[in-house]
C-alpha cells in the first residue's frame, strides 16, 4: 500500500507529526486548568467542552511536565533538519519560492497583510521541503548560524519557567525558529543577482509610490502607511534605499538603463524622509564608517567618487527639506532644557527623546537589580510603574492614571531584552547579530561577484538593524521582526547557494 504513496515512506513526516502532537499537548489548556489527565484518560468530549468554554485554549509550557514534553518536541523537530530525504529535487521549487519572495518584498509596505500571507506560505512550503526534499549536508558555520536563530527563539520558553509569560509575548520570537526551514530551502534556490536586483528596485519604487499615496490622502505629519508606526515604515524604506544604492554599480553591468535604479533610490529615500524617522541616520553613519574604513576597495567599486558625492548631496537635500531637521532640533532643545534647566517633559510633546531617556534610565535600573533573571517579558510596564512610584525615575507621562504611558518595551532592543530576560537573553541577541555579521563577512572572501553581492547586502542588513536596535525595539513589533528574520534568511540562503555552486564548478 505504501509503495503507491511514496511520500508516506518518508520517515521525517512521522517525526514531524510526533513533534506537533507533543507540542500541542505541552501547550493545550487554559491557564490554571489541569488538562493532562484528559489525555491520559482519553476524555475527548471534556476536551471539546473545555475548548468551547475557554477564552484562551493554549498556554505556555510553563510547568516542569509541560516543558519536558515541549523540549522533546523541539528536539524531534530539530532532528528532522539533519536527516536526509528520500525524494529527488523538483525544479518547481524554484518557481514557487521565487514568486513568494517577490510578493513578500513587493508588499511589505504597500499592503496591509499580503506580505504576511506570503511569509506564511514561504514558511509552510519550507517545512514541506524540509521533510521531503532537504539534505543533511551543512557546514559547521551553517550549523552555528542556525543555532543562533534557535537560541534566540528558545530563551523566552526557558524564561517562562520562572516568570509568567503570555503566548503573545513570545509570538515574535517564534519567527526565529520558523525561518530555519526557510533558510534550508532558500539555499537550494537558484536566483541570480540581476533577477534579485530587479525585484529589489521594483519593490523600492512601489514603496515610494505607496508613500506618495499616503502623503496625498493622510494628514499625519509622520507617514506610517500600513504599518503601526512611522518608525517601522521609515526603517524598512531606508533599508530598501541602502540596498538599492549598493546594487547600483552591479546592476549597470547587466543593464545600462539608469532609470530603474535611479527611480528606486529616489523614491525609497523619499518614502523614508516623509516619515521623519531619525533612527536611520545612525544606521547611515555606521554603514558609511564600516565600508569606507573596513572595505574601501568595495566602497569605491560600488560607489565610485563621483556617484558618491552626487548621492550624498541628494540625500542631504532630501533631509534638509524633510521634517527630520525640525525633529532633531526639538530633541536638542528639549534635552538641553531637561538636563540643564530641570524642566519637566511629557509624552504629549512632539519630541519623544526625553520620555525615551526616562524609559532607558528605568531599564538600566531593572538590569542592575535583575542582571541574571530579568523582570520577565510580561512585567516591563509593571516594573516601570514601580520605579515611578518609588521616585527612582520621573513619570513618562504627566498622568496620575497612566504615568508609564503604557510602555511595555524599552525603545531600545539591547536594553529591552536585557531588562526582560537577563544577561542570557542579552547574550543570545548579541550571538545572533555577531553570527549573522560573521556569516556575511566570511562571504566576502569568496572571489565570486554573486557571493560578494549577497554578502554585501547581508552585511548592510545586519548593520542597519543593529543600528535600529538603539532606538527601536524590533522584537516588540511583528512587522519589524518578520521583515528582519525573513530578509536575513533569504539573503543568507542565496549567498550559500552561490558559494555551493562555485565549489561544484
Amino acid at each position: 500500500m505504501f509503495n503507491n504513496f511514496p511520500l508516506l515512506l518518508e520517515k521525517k513526516i512521522y517525526l514531524f507529526a510526533f513533534s506537533l502532537i507533543l507540542f500541542f499537548i505541552a501547550s493545550i489548556g487554559p491557564p490554571n486548568v489541569q488538562v493532562l489527565h484528559i489525555f491520559e484518560t482519553f476524555k475527548i468530549p471534556e476536551l471539546i467542552k473545555l475548548y468551547n468554554e475557554s477564552e484562551s485554549f493554549f498556554r505556555m509550557p510553563d510547568t516542569r511536565t509541560r516543558f519536558i514534553l515541549y523540549f522533546i518536541s523541539i528536539l524531534t523537530f530539530l532532528s528532522i533538519i539533519f536527516l536526509p530525504s528520500k525524494s529527488t529535487k523538483d525544479i518547481s521549487h524554484n518557481r514557487i519560492i521565487r514568486v513568494l519572495i517577490y510578493i513578500f518584498l513587493l508588499t511589505i509596505l504597500s499592503t496591509n497583510s499580503l506580505y504576511n500571507y506570503s511569509a506564511i506560505l514561504l514558511i509552510l512550503y519550507s517545512i514541506y521541503y524540509l521533510i521531503f526534499y532537504s539534505s543533511r549536508q551543512y557546514t559547521k558555520k551553517e550549523i552555528i548560524l542556525m543555532s543562533s536563530y534557535f537560541i534566540l527563539y528558545f530563551i523566552p520558553f526557558v524564561h517562562a519557567l520562572y516568570f509568567h509569560t503570555s503566548l503573545s509575548e513570545t509570538d515574535n520570537y517564534l519567527r526565529f525558529l520558523l525561518v530555519i526551514p526557510l533558510y534550508i530551502l532558500i539555499r537550494e534556490i537558484d536566483l541570480d543577482i540581476y533577477e534579485f536586483m530587479n525585484i529589489l528596485y521594483i519593490s523600492s519604487i512601489v514603496i515610494g509610490i505607496t508613500a506618495f499615496y499616503f502623503l496625498l490622502t493622510d494628514n499625519l505629519t509622520q507617514l506610517r502607511g500600513f504599518t503601526s508606526s512611522s518608525t517601522i515604515f521609515g526603517n524598512i524604506s531606508f533599508l530598501f534605499a541602502m540596498m538599492s544604492i549598493l546594487s547600483f554599480n552591479y546592476y549597470i553591468k547587466f543593464n545600462k538603463n539608469y532609470l530603474l535604479p535611479s527611480l528606486a533610490i529616489l523614491l525609497s529615500l523619499f518614502a523614508w524622509t516623509l516619515t521623519a524617522s531619525r533612527g536611520p541616520l545612525i544606521a547611515l553613519i555606521f554603514i558609511s564608517i564600516f565600508y569606507l574604513l573596513k572595505y574601501p576597495k568595495i566602497s569605491f567599486k560600488v560607489l565610485f567618487p563621483r556617484v558618491f558625492i552626487i548621492l550624498m548631496l541628494f540625500i542631504t537635500t532630501l533631509i534638509i527639506f524633510s521634517n527630520i531637521p525640525n525633529r532633531i532640533s526639538q530633541a536638542y532643545y528639549s534635552t538641553y532644557n531637561y538636563v540643564f534647566d530641570d524642566k519637566s517633559h511629557t509624552w504629549k510633546q512632539k519630541d519623544s527623546l526625553i520620555p525615551r531617556y526616562i524609559i532607558w534610565e528605568g531599564s538600566a535600573i531593572m538590569i542592575k537589580k535583575n542582571t541574571f533573571t530579568g523582570v520577565g517579558l510580561n512585567n516591563f510596564n509593571l516594573e516601570l510603574n514601580k520605579l515611578i512610584t518609588n521616585k527612582s525615575i520621573p513619570p513618562v507621562r504627566n498622568d496620575l492614571n497612566n504615568p508609564t504611558a503604557g510602555m511595555n518595551h524599552a525603545h531600545n532592543q539591547y536594553l529591552d531584552i536585557f531588562a526582560k530576560t537577563g544577561i542570557f537573553g542579552f547574550l543570545s541577541l548579541l550571538f545572533f547579530l555577531i553570527m549573522n555579521f560573521y556569516n556575511f563577512k566570511d562571504g566576502l572572501k569568496h572571489k565570486n561577484e554573486d557571493c560578494e553581492y549577497f554578502a554585501m547586502i547581508g552585511l548592510t542588513i545586519i548593520i542597519v538593524y543593529s543600528s535600529y536596535m538603539f532606538t527601536h525595539t524590533i522584537l516588540s513589533h511583528q512587522q519589524s521582526t518578520l521583515f528582519m528574520t525573513v530578509l536575513l534568511t533569504i539573503i543568507s540562503g542565496l549567498m550559500t547557494n552561490k558559494i555551493n555552486n562555485k565549489k561544484q564548478i
